[in-house]
């Protein structure tokens, strides 16, 4: 499914290139073997991932028995109610067991009864091993369902929803798009997570016929809800049955499953992940072994200019490399001039944006709060996963407005300043084939960093803060503090102008997660309800109003064109980089001798040639 063939013979491909130079004495002297240790590991990364789905609906929506259908195995109670808070976790296993969430010792035998049993006794997640026929590329979690859905909890409705790849939301078929789920889905659901979501409309077994306009109706409305493309929700909402599924598998039925939404529910989440996911996770492959292929290949060219003795040449030459840059600096002052304009006008109208945003938010929250019923106020969570919803959908949609405009900026900039960089590249390159020879960067170093400074600033940025669910992608590189997804750390290394606008967004952000506008209390009379009411109101506004403040001084603070500068032009010469891990290499002691000098530049050809040829 996710381009398995392809990237394992890949990997398969690479790993043997390293293997059959392992009994060359040279691959210790390199060592190579931490090249290879650093591709096999990507590889059990990338091969092992799991694909995150959250099953999400109110009790009555039949959630259990549509869970049951999706694994094929009746492995939960028709009445399962996780405790409020807790998940339940359903992996593909070869071994049945139903345990407590990294507790190995607590494991039961997976039994319905088990499963109640482990429910009521921790308080901690629960977690369910089972064969997954169709689904053994993903993990399912079964969320705590409530009449309301605003009393779920902050972890579920801003962490879990954040984090998985996918969101199937439950709802029964003779009660479509109730009052309550039409709040959930569009009050307390951020923007950036609505395009994650299926719908599965269940027992449609119940209501015959009428179930095709029970679908055309559920999509119109939610639709103009949503301000969504019809069109595209239905390509993502299912008719379905899930007591007529389970009874399809119970009889190898295929017609059941193909006629009560089983089969087009799973192609439907396929087809999700390989359009969003697949084209992006194989480019991170070949970005990252690109990298660590590169640094083999260094490696060889140092040993190279060794033998040749031309790496005695590096220090006159990194130092004739930093006088050319130092003078693409000066050369270029008017071109830097008018981007640190531009960027400045750019962050002014971001601050103002931001500024006047969170002004409207406090005045819709007052609104809200005002006509909410005050039971509502006072019992559970909505005013402040509302409000959280709210400004996480403004500085997610104004961050990366400005990460569009800067990309814009970068672009006036590099063209600009192509006359004058194509000049200094030529001159760098001839610098560096004089002195020692080096045939790894200089190939691609007039198109290289185009791609670090421009093309990939919005994409990381917009996935960095969560554009899309991003939890497969988490263990590639391991995560940038504070950002939600992994993807901009898995590109850091090759795209560090993107990846810092993406650590910067995680520092302007402001941590949520800290903070709250709780419950105004109980009432006891209808005079002091109207007091409370409006001091609420206040306190609301106050609280919207330090968070406006402390992510405007931090766009202040964090958001400083000379930085962006500095690495755009960082990028523009990648020799200097390389040289420097020439130097430091060329410091290592080797074993060969120098007569053997020319056999051991046969062998490092060889070898050369192979990995070139993957770059």
């Amino acid at each position: 499914m996710l381009l398995e063939e392809e990237v394992h013979n890949k990997f398969k491909n690479i790993l043997n290139i390293y293997e059959g130079f392992s009994t060359d004495k040279l691959y210790e002297d390199l060592e190579l073997f931490k090249d290879k240790t650093k591709i096999l590991k990507l590889s059990n990364d990338i091969m092992g991932t799991k694909f995150k789905i959250a099953i999400i609906g109110e009790f009555s929506t039949g959630k259990s028995t549509i869970i049951n259908s999706l694994v094929q195995k009746d492995i939960l109670p028709a009445k399962y109610k996780p405790t409020t808070n807790q998940i339940t976790i359903i992996k593909d296993s070869k071994d049945e067991y139903v345990r407590v969430s990294n507790q190995p010792n607590s494991s039961l035998e997976l039994t319905k009864e088990n499963v109640s049993k482990l429910d009521n006794y921790s308080k901690e997640n629960i977690e369910i091993g089972v064969k997954l026929p169709n689904l053994a590329n993903y993990e399912i979690y079964d969320t705590p369902g409530v009449n309301d859905p605003s009393m779920f909890s902050d972890e579920i409705v801003f962490d879990l929803i954040g984090k998985v790849d996918v969101v199937v939301f439950t709802m029964h078929a003779t009660q479509v798009l109730k009052q309550s789920e039409i709040d959930f889905l569009t009050k307390l659901i951020r923007k950036k997570d609505i395009s994650k979501f299926f719908f599965i409309i269940n027992q449609t077994d119940l209501i015959g016929d009428e179930q095709y306009s029970v679908k055309d109706d559920f999509l119109e409305k939610l639709s103009n809800l949503l301000k969504v493309s019809k069109s595209n929700l239905a390509e993502k909402t299912f008719l379905y049955s899930a007591k007529k599924c389970l009874e399809g598998i119970e009889k190898s039925d295929g017609n059941l499953l193909k006629e009560f939404g089983y089969d087009a529910m799973i192609s439907g989440v396929d087809e999700y992940i390989k359009s969003n996911k697949n084209e992006l996770f194989k480019e991170i492959v070949d970005r990252k072994l690109s990298l660590i292929i590169k640094d083999t290949l260094i490696k060889i060219d140092t040993l190279k200019d060794k033998i040749d003795n031309k790496d005695k040449e590096y220090e006159n030459a990194l130092k004739a490399i930093e006088k050319e840059i130092s003078n693409f600096h000066l050369e270029i002052e008017d071109a830097i001039f008018d981007f640190r304009k531009d960027f400045d006008k750019q962050k002014a109208i971001f601050k103002k944006r931001i500024s006047t945003s969170f002004d409207a938010i406090a005045e819709t929250m007052a609104g809200e709060v005002s006509s909410l019923p005050v039971e509502k106020i006072s019992k559970d969570r909505y005013v402040e996963i509302r409000t959280k919803k709210l400004i996480e959908d403004v500085t997610n949609e104004e961050f990366t407005k400005f990460a569009k405009n800067l990309q814009i900026n970068f672009e006036k900039f590099n063209t600009n300043i192509q006359p004058i960089y194509n000049q200094k590249s030529i001159a760098i390159n001839d610098l560096v084939t004089k002195n020692y020879a080096s045939t790894v960067v200089t190939g691609v170093a007039l198109g290289g960093a185009v791609i670090g400074g421009i093309t990939y600033i919005p994409t990381i940025l917009s996935l960095g803060i969560g554009a899309i669910g991003v939890s497969a992608i988490g263990g590639l590189a391991g995560a940038i503090p504070g950002i939600g997804g992994a993807i901009a750390g898995s590109l850091s290394a090759v795209v560090s102008t993107a990846t810092t606008l993406a650590i910067h967004a995680s520092k302007v952000a402001f941590d949520l997660a800290k903070w709250g506008v709780k419950g105004i209390g109980e009432f006891s009379n209808k005079a002091e309800d109207i007091l409370k009411v409006k001091q609420y109101q206040k306190s609301i506004k106050n609280s919207i109003d330090e968070i406006k403040k402390t992510i405007l001084e931090n766009i202040d603070k964090e958001l400083q064109s000379a930085t962006y500068i500095e690495l755009f032009i960082e990028e523009k010469f990648p020799q200097k980089e390389e040289l420097q891990k020439k130097i430091e290499l060329s410091q290592k002691e080797f074993s060969f001798k120098i007569q053997d000098g020319e056999d051991i530049k046969a062998r490092l050809e060889g070898l050369y040639i192979k990995l070139q040829a993957i770059l």
